[in-house]
């Protein structure tokens, strides 16, 4: 039996674990405030040490995660297919630009990094899923604090531009901060759910609050995401969601949607239906960006068209096709997207497996609107991996537990 001081040790190296590990993820997940900023010429110094800072973290962290997963291989072990599956899909984001000519040393950087984000994941959870998931919690809701903040201060952003659009806040432009607000709740969610005790006051709390700051700077993307979010809290443990709502129906629903919103918007329903909804047809031209996206698609189609294409909407440039399929589509080719659809496949059909149908139906929501908010914006692939590995990770934690058992019953 442990005396009580010694209980109280391991509780604070427990705490000090966890913290190092929050502020090494952060280095992946750096807000684009301090490159959009620099770009500006706004504090440009500041913000390329900030992201100097960054990089090196990135790299170092890549580093170690490198060094103890090959430690780890090297007495035999397995390593979960998803996991090699997502390593794939990044190898083959950068053989694509490889073949189509747009490689760049930012396209290596990427490779290396998002390889050692996986197999930081991968090295953490495996000693402590829970400790991990409050890792992120940690970070995450930092993060996500500190843009809350900057929304609330400067609501047209820090250089007070005259629309929201072009509005530079600390996570970035006004959509970019629903992948820090969906990290933290996911998050939140996993280690709650490890424990026990999921809080729908504190969710719903802290959702109202990201709700508010998404209509000040006008985020509908955000908005919808997160009323579809509370939707899916308020009625966690309940008949409405835990009997109508599977992993197999959430990728239904996205395919039908994603069908009738790249190719209904030209019939006469669908303007009736955007109206309802306050969008207009276009959502706010990003069909043109969608059906550029596609024909580059069509010229391309293997490898894609590379990274340095541009999209054209009335008197503006923007860099990718404002929807995370089109864009991997366009830029990547075939091959790239198909893994990211069966990785997207393989852990639906996993959650399946999990034995308890509230948490699958609140999983399976979160999957959702993270893929429906995919389908109209772009941002860091990191993100991504990280939906695959925290919502595989449910499916991995019950699968040891199982193994466990069997162990122990023998």
């Amino acid at each position: 039996m442990l005396s009580k001081r010694s209980y109280y040790n391991r509780i604070s190296h427990r705490k000090i674990r966890i913290l190092l590990k929050s502020i090494c993820l952060l280095f992946f997940f750096e807000p684009k405030s301090f490159d959009e900023l620099f770009k500006s010429g706004y504090n440009a110094s500041f913000n390329s040490i900030i992201g100097s800072v960054y990089l090196i973290a990135m790299l170092f962290v890549s580093s170690i995660a490198f060094i103890e997963f090959f430690r780890y291989i090297h007495n035999d072990k397995g390593i979960d297919f998803l996991y090699l599956l997502q390593i794939a899909t990044i190898v083959f984001l950068c053989f694509a630009v490889l073949m189509n000519g747009t490689i760049s040393l930012v396209s290596l950087k990427n490779l290396y990094i998002r390889i050692g984000l996986v197999l930081f994941c991968f090295n953490n959870s495996r000693q402590s899923s829970t400790d991990f998931y409050y890792s992120g919690m940690y970070c995450f809701g930092f993060l996500s604090l500190l843009g809350v903040i900057s929304i609330i201060l400067y609501p047209n952003g820090y250089l007070n531009s005259a629309h929201k659009q072009y509005a530079v806040y600390f996570l970035g432009s006004k959509n970019s901060s629903y992948c820090f607000y969906y990290c933290f709740i996911l998050f939140y969610i996993l280690a709650k759910m490890a424990d026990g005790k999921i809080s729908k006051k504190f969710l719903t709390f802290c959702i109202s609050v990201l709700l508010i700051v998404a209509r000040i700077c006008d985020s509908g993307n955000t908005t919808i995401a997160l009323i579809l979010m509370l939707f899916f809290i308020l009625f966690y443990n309940t008949r409405i969601v835990c009997k109508t709502w599977t992993p197999i129906k959430a990728i239904v629903a996205i395919l039908l949607i994603d069908i009738i919103i790249y190719g209904g918007t030209q019939f006469d329903f669908f303007s009736k239906i955007t109206a309802i909804i306050g969008r207009d047809t276009t959502f706010t031209g990003r069909t043109v960006l969608w059906s550029q996206g596609l024909n580059y698609f069509k010229s391309h189609p293997l490898f894609g068209a590379g990274d340095g294409i541009s999209f054209y909407i009335e008197d503006a440039i923007a860099n990718h096709a404002h929807s995370e399929y089109i864009n991997c589509l366009a830029k990547y080719g075939v091959i790239p997207f198909v893994l990211l659809v069966i990785s997207i496949i393989i852990i639906a059909k996993r959650l399946k497996t999990i034995d308890n149908k509230n948490n699958i139906a609140l999983l399976s929501g979160m999957m959702f609107i993270n893929l429906l908010h995919m389908s109209f914006d772009v941002y860091n692939y990191n993100f991504t991996i990280m939906m695959v590995f925290l919502i595989n990770s449910v499916y991995l934690n019950k699968k040891q537990e199982a193994v466990l058992e069997q162990e122990v019953s023998e």
